[in-house]
């Protein structure tokens, strides 16, 4: 079985790609001089969010690229339209991967009446920072930094504020695999769960005293994953670590999970509910494979977004 991880760094686009039953991936810089920030795939073509510069689209594996949005993207996100976050909370939808773009702005904007929205530290503008999408009820769902989440149930014609979240610097939301209405939430300040799409946010943080979340994920058999540091990443302060937590079920304590060696974990693998995938600070990615971790590839550069055909 043929193994291909997509990787953004800050350093370029890398190609991870394995060919047979040994575990040896071989890196291939396909998107140099680039500081990725979010990539995403679809049947027909894999995109790229560009820093300061807009998306851009391969249809050949990462051979060549097209640029197909000019406007400077904070997020990426792809089911059978593919979706992109800006600063000053831009949102945009394309129904055919990136040829035709709808503007969602104002209609997302329309939601935040009391005027909430307030910039991130370090930024001169709030900004959509995830996006996510239910794969049971299609409920698109997006989180703002600083701004709490802003939910759509038709699509993204109208949206609505969620209940507020006790930290409003959303980092990632991630939809339950299978189980409708059910969001996990990773925040500046912690993480939380809802359990009625947004509604009520309850924290999720028992066993935890790391209250810095890098990200959170949700398997395909409903265990939660999360990476929480008690500093941001190591770009900002030299000699930081995160640390894996694993938990059943929402409202149990999370427990540490062991690694090979100490790292900082920045995000896990975009779309990809069957396995577990995430990339370090350091460049490395680790996979779950038979119940242990493994590191299964080493780029250059701290590791800013995952994906690709495990």
């Amino acid at each position: 079985m043929n193994t291909t991880i997509f990787i953004g760094t800050e350093l370029g686009l890398y190609r991870l790609e394995k060919s047979g039953s040994r575990d040896r991936f071989s890196p291939q810089n396909i998107f140099p001089g680039k500081r990725i920030v979010d990539i995403a795939v679809s049947p027909q073509a894999l995109f790229a969010a560009v820093s300061g510069e807009g998306v851009f689209r391969s249809v050949n594996f990462g051979n060549s690229w097209q640029q197909i949005f000019s406007e400077p993207p904070t997020c990426l996100q792809a089911d059978s339209r593919l979706w992109v976050g800006t600063a000053n909370c831009g949102l945009y939808r394309s129904p055919d991967g990136g040829d035709i773009w709808e503007n969602l702005t104002p209609a997302l904007h329309a939601a935040n009446s009391a005027d909430e929205w307030y910039p991130p530290l370090f930024a001169d503008e709030p900004q959509v920072s995830t996006i996510a999408i239910s794969p049971v009820t299609q409920t698109v769902m997006v989180g703002i930094k600083n701004g709490g989440t802003v939910l759509s149930t038709d699509g993204g014609a109208h949206w609505s504020l969620t209940d507020d979240l006790p930290d409003e610097n959303v980092h990632r939301l991630r939809a339950h695999p299978f189980l409708p209405e059910q969001w996990l939430a990773g925040t500046g300040g912690g993480i939380f769960f809802s359990g009625d799409d947004g509604r009520y946010w309850e924290e999720m943080m028992a066993g935890i005293d790391l209250f810095f979340s890098t990200d959170v994920f949700i398997s395909a058999d409903g265990r939660y994953f999360a990476a929480a540091s008690g500093t941001p990443p190591g770009n900002w302060v030299e000699n930081s670590w995160s640390t894996l937590f694993s938990v059943e079920h929402a409202g149990d304590e999370w427990q540490p999970v062991s690694l090979p060696r100490a790292e900082y974990i920045t995000v896990f693998a975009q779309a990809d509910s069957q396995h577990i995938v995430f990339g370090t600070q350091s460049g490395a990615v680790y996979r779950k494979t038979d119940r242990k971790w493994q590191m299964v590839g080493q780029v250059s550069g701290a590791i800013t977004a995952l994906c690709g055909n495990w």
